[in-house]
């Protein structure tokens, strides 16, 4: 006795293992994703910067996944650039944001916070001013790709007002900026 698989078997049992073997690839995939956020649910901010990357390494490396899954690859990419910037990796963010061509907001909001606050404690006049031009202008590229994102309005506002304190007086110290920041007063 020998059976007969009808062909609408054959072709459904092939689109299932396709479908299976796809949701497993994509599960080996995300992988990291999920390490990530486990890592930070421990607190282990190294592993999760670390797992972030290795996710936006695979973006980066393969063109569709981007296509298709545009807002997961700048959420990677900006938790990442938030963990470097709590671990003070200024020059790590700075090197991702070089190449970057993801995420435009998150990664020029994430360079301008490590180029401002390099420029804090550069002790040279002419160094940090250029510092603190280069922030407000990635200030500037992070409130244009996302107008309602406060936090870079803010950082944008805040450094442009402190970029003219620089300009005004080179030599200023942190401490003089702030004290002249706040004698001016909120600008209208």
């Amino acid at each position: 006795m020998r059976l007969r698989v009808s062909r609408a078997v054959t072709v459904v049992s092939a689109v299932m293992m396709i479908v299976g073997l796809s949701l497993l690839s994509a599960a080996w995939w995300l992988r990291p994703i999920e390490v990530a956020q486990a890592a930070l649910t421990r607190g282990d901010l190294e592993r999760a910067a670390q797992q972030y990357g290795v996710s936006r390494q695979r973006f980066g490396r393969t063109i569709f996944a981007t296509s298709l899954f545009p807002d997961l690859a700048d959420l990677v990419t900006a938790n990442e650039l938030s963990l470097q910037y709590s671990l003070r990796r200024y020059d790590r963010i700075l090197e991702v944001t070089a190449g970057s061509d993801t995420a435009p907001g998150p990664t020029s909001f994430w360079a301008g916070c490590a180029l401002f606050d390099r420029s804090l404690v550069q002790p040279d006049a002419d160094a940090k001013l250029g510092m603190m031009s280069e922030a407000h202008q990635a200030f500037r590229r992070a409130l244009e790709a996302a107008p309602s994102d406060w936090d870079a309005r803010f950082n944008y506002e805040m450094t442009g007002r402190l970029l003219s304190i620089l300009r005004e007086q080179p030599q200023a110290s942190t401490e003089e900026m702030i004290r002249l920041l706040r004698e001016r007063g909120p600008q209208p």
